[in-house]
């Protein structure tokens, strides 16, 4: 059974496109959950796909009989990356490398008063230090922004469906396998001038207050299993933006 995994020591829980498209929030009424799973069958093999969100909301109910069915069916589950503590260990070790600025330079002379300004008090809200966060690179700052933004009372204990599976996965015996390393993803977000995730950076603070209509349209377009309605609201967050779209 296949899910999707976590980046960024946990904190780069949205897609891969320099946070382009933001997460769920954890305060949205439950109505009845019926995300897609896909069965395809070979011979004598059964392969089942299904596609989650990286953060939830707390307590969400999202699993189905046809998901349990599955879940109790697969010998073994595939997924993203690992988010185990040894992954943990090497996406800070990646972070420390590629996702901090030179001593002598801060993101606050990298961007206007106003935008600093904005990012500055979302993050602090979030319970992070300025002198921290004013020495992200760009892809990290629009990272943990957009998390920050959304998710400020609860940014450390994020999770989504990918949790439960594997939770579910060691629980029952099943192995655990992936399709790639933590530096694969995370060269993702490093991907790139630096000029242009600049740029990124400085598009998600302007489109912040969009957010919150945003990650409702994405909880419940996943939620309802329509495939062809979630893939054009994706299309349409990624139009202008080409790099990002190859990311996807």
């Amino acid at each position: 059974m296949r899910g999707s995994t976590s980046l960024a020591l946990r904190l780069a829980r949205i897609f891969c496109a320099a946070a382009l498209i933001l997460a769920p929030v954890a305060s949205m009424a439950q109505a009845a959950a019926n995300p897609a799973l896909w069965r395809v069958r070979h011979d004598t093999s059964t392969l089942y796909l299904f596609g989650s969100l990286h953060v939830l909301p707390e307590g969400y109910v999202w699993t189905t009989p046809e998901i349990e069915a599955a879940k109790a069916a697969a010998d073994s589950f595939i997924f993203e990356v690992p988010v185990d503590d040894e992954a943990l260990k090497e996406e800070r070790q990646f972070i420390v490398e590629n996702g901090l600025l030179s001593k002598r330079q801060t993101l606050r002379g990298a961007l206007s008063g106003g935008e600093f300004q904005t990012y500055s008090a979302v993050l602090r809200r979030a319970g992070m230090k300025q002198e921290q966060f004013e020495r992200f690179r760009p892809w990290l700052a629009a990272v943990v922004l957009g998390l920050a933004y959304l998710h400020s009372e609860d940014i450390n204990s994020l999770k989504g469906a990918d949790d439960a599976l594997m939770d579910y996965a060691r629980a029952h015996g099943r192995p655990l396998h992936y399709l790639e390393g933590v530096r694969d993803q995370m060269e993702l977000l490093t991907r790139g001038k630096e000029a242009d995730q600049l740029k990124a950076l400085k598009s998600l603070i302007v489109a912040l207050p969009r957010a919150r209509n945003q990650e409702r349209d994405l909880l419940g377009k996943w939620s309802s299993g329509d495939a062809e309605a979630l893939t054009a609201l994706l299309g349409g967050y990624f139009s202008g933006h080409a790099g990002a779209q190859e990311l996807k």
